[in-house]
């Protein structure tokens, strides 16, 4: 061996004692290696808390901004804030981001982020569609009873109909959000089923200004039904015109009309009946409401005005003119309801003739009389002793009515009679009234309706409304004889006065009359009221549910009762209304803010686990 090669390996030889030398790198090797991963700071740095919080500000702020589009000096600020917070962590680790960006669990971060930003694009395409269009395309009814599809019947009146149907829903106040919303949706349905149907919903409490402009474009000049519970507003075009001005119908969203409880328990939904026989009502059948003249009566137009623009919204005409039946021998055939309002002089024979033939064929008489100072005739007698009615005008109802003294709080008998719930029986007609406990109507001087003891076969009498009686006192109420010289009326006389626990106000009767060969049978319906002050626009104005008993005597006389309820004031709101742009912005953003709060935690989440 040369001394060379002695050197070299003496070179490679490690002198004892000395630790072990570290294998190198074969030449090239170095550039082939797999390159290192980013690895972040072993601590999460503060900065990123800082990133979040500014992320949460800007988006809020933007979310606001977009919802609502007055905005000031305070939302500035807010982005302001949100945005300072959002880029300073950025530019203090900016070597840090760009790295990070640059490696492969970067680009796994930002596949996550498209994928996001696409669901959320797709959220609000949809969203969009679904406001825009409604709830359309193909659907199943999965409901036990097919509530949301539509029978037979109502397909074929649809197909009847020539024009448009407008179906109105005017949010109030105290209709149960899932009544409503099952209404909404049996709306829904029809237009869906049908092109001659077009719907809306409208808050006129939160919006009412595109409220009454909607109504004006679809025909309804005003309504009347209130503002507590929700309205449908029913309004039709005839081909190729615009909607007939004042030609409507409005029906209550009642859960006793809607509705029905079996004795089992189980409830059933009435929607469609109620919406076809108000479409019905609306587009075939128009009712028509006449008053006598000629007797010294009270003119609808006149002292009734508040009952006959209600009246009229509810589809039922009211003709302009006074029927004398002393210039004609009968009814005309268009009459449905025929009102008798306190008659001075009596009907002659011929003309109470004429009114029997008119309740044979199954048509409606109202009557109401007032306190008169002597027993009067009027020529109706033998027409309501059929339906076991009798007529008291020379008596007043004294009931006692509470009475509030510094000292005293006790029960006086007056002749103004303030009707309590407790008061009206289960008749159809106030059913309305008797579900809103503490609306009370008001009588003013009211004789009393005295009903046959015992039943006629072929009648129903049943008693409306009760004057207030108070168990426990020595005159729960008594109805006082009419004398010009009696000066003190709640003093009873026990030889003319009728001293009784309950006298009837208001009665009705309904007696069946035997149809012809081929024809069903009919029933005649009377209406008879012991006051008619109660039905004039002086007593309306300052007891508006005295107007709900007018309307619901109607209702009941033209088999429709139950489609008016009470009309109870308050501004309370359980429902947000998606039409509005507005609240569409709010009605998006709220989800979304959600989603984004979720993100956002759990991007926190990884910010402090990535290692």
């Amino acid at each position: 061996m040369s001394d060379d090669d002695n050197s070299r390996a003496g070179d490679d030889v490690a002198p004892a004692g000395s630790p072990p030398a570290t294998p190198r790198e074969p030449p090239g090797d170095a550039a082939n290696a797999p390159p290192m991963p980013y690895q972040a700071a072993a601590r999460s740095s503060p900065w990123g808390y800082v990133f979040f919080a500014g992320i949460l500000l800007l988006l809020s702020g933007f979310f606001w901004m977009w919802v609502e589009k007055e905005t000031g000096t305070i939302l500035r600020v807010w982005l302001f804030a949100g945005l300072v917070a959002t880029l300073s962590p950025l530019f203090w680790h900016i070597v840090d981001v760009v790295e990070a960006i640059r490696s492969r669990r970067g680009a796994a971060s930002g596949f996550v982020i498209v994928t996001t930003v696409l669901g959320f694009a797709a959220f609000g395409i949809v969203t969009k569609i679904n406001i825009d269009r409604g709830d359309g395309g193909f659907a199943i009814d999965t409901t036990t009873t097919g509530k949301y599809t539509l029978g037979e019947a109502t397909l074929k009146l649809l197909d009847e109909v020539p024009g448009t149907i407008y179906l109105t829903y005017l949010q109030h106040t105290s209709t149960p959000p899932g009544l409503r919303e099952e209404a909404t949706d049996q709306m829904t349905v029809y237009a869906a089923v049908s092109d001659r149907v077009e719907t809306r919903v409208l808050d006129p409490l939160r919006d009412a200004a595109r409220a009454q402009a909607y109504l004006r474009d679809v025909g309804v000049l005003q309504t009347s039904s209130g503002e507590n519970d929700d309205v449908i507003v029913l309004s039709y075009a005839e081909p190729g015109q615009e909607p007939a001005p004042g030609r409507h119908k409005e029906v209550r969203v009642e859960a006793f009309t809607w509705t029905k409880r079996a004795a089992t328990g189980e409830s059933r939904w009435l929607g469609e009946r109620v919406l076809s026989d108000a479409i019905m009502e609306l587009v075939f059948t128009r009712h028509k409401v006449y008053a006598t003249g000629g007797h010294g009566e009270r003119a609808i137009g006149e002292e009734l005005r508040a009952l006959r623009e209600a009246l009229q919204g509810q589809n039922i005409e009211v003709a302009g003119a006074p029927l004398d039946l002393r210039s004609r021998s009968d009814v005309p055939d268009d009459c449905d309801i025929l009102m008798i309002l306190d008659p001075k002089t009596p009907f002659s024979p011929e003309e109470a003739t004429a009114l029997t033939a008119y309740l044979d064929r199954g048509r409606t008489l109202i009557v109401a009389l007032d306190v008169a100072s002597e027993r009067r005739k009027t020529g109706l007698d033998e027409l309501l002793d059929p339906y076991g009615i009798y007529l008291r005008p020379n008596y007043v109802v004294i009931a006692p009515f509470r009475v509030a003294t510094g000292m005293t709080d006790l029960y006086k008998l007056r002749p103004m009679l303030v009707i309590r719930p407790q008061d009206y029986t289960g008749h159809p007609a106030v059913a309305a009234l008797t579900s809103r406990a503490g609306f009370a109507t008001l009588f003013n001087y009211s004789t009393f309706v005295e009903i046959e003891d015992e039943p006629i076969d072929g009648v129903d009498v049943q008693a409306v409304i009760y004057a207030p009686f108070v168990e426990g006192l020595d005159v729960p109420g008594l109805a006082a004889r009419v004398d010009p010289t009696r000066r003190d009326y709640s003093v009873p006389n026990k030889d003319t006065d009728r001293i009784a626990a309950r006298l009837p106000l208001v009665v009705t009767a309904t007696r069946r009359i035997a149809g012809a060969a081929g024809e069903g049978d009919r029933d005649a319906r009377v209406v008879v009221l012991g006051d008619t002050d109660v039905l004039t626009d002086q007593l309306i104005a300052q007891v508006p549910p005295n107007l709900d008993l007018a309307l619901g005597l109607i209702q009941w006389g033209i088999r429709r009762e139950g489609l008016v309820a009470v009309s109870e004031r308050t501004l309370e709101q359980d429902r947000v209304e998606l039409r509005d742009p507005r609240k569409q912005r709010i009605a998006i953003a709220w989800p979304l803010g959600v989603a984004l709060l979720s993100l956002v935690g759990g991007s926190i989440v990884w910010w402090t686990r990535r290692r």
